[in-house]
């Protein structure tokens, strides 16, 4: 902390680990996305089933049935 020295030395980002942190962040939006489009391919399944007259079968075991 003399009068010769500039500063600090501020660490620089590893590539590495903004490699595999980008990658992590991929994977858990890659993932959010897949449990999305399941719900809605559940809801659509759920809902023709509906519309053929057949129950669904989450409603099967409640005893107020659609």
């Amino acid at each position: 902390m003399g009068l010769y020295t500039p500063g600090e030395e501020v660490p620089r980002d590893n590539s590495i680990f903004l490699l595999a942190e980008g990658i992590i962040s991929v994977l858990i939006v890659a993932f959010g996305v897949l449990i999305y489009f399941l719900s809605l391919r559940d809801a659509w399944l759920n809902g023709k089933k509906r519309d053929e007259g057949s129950p669904s079968t989450a409603c099967v075991s409640s005893t107020r049935c659609c």
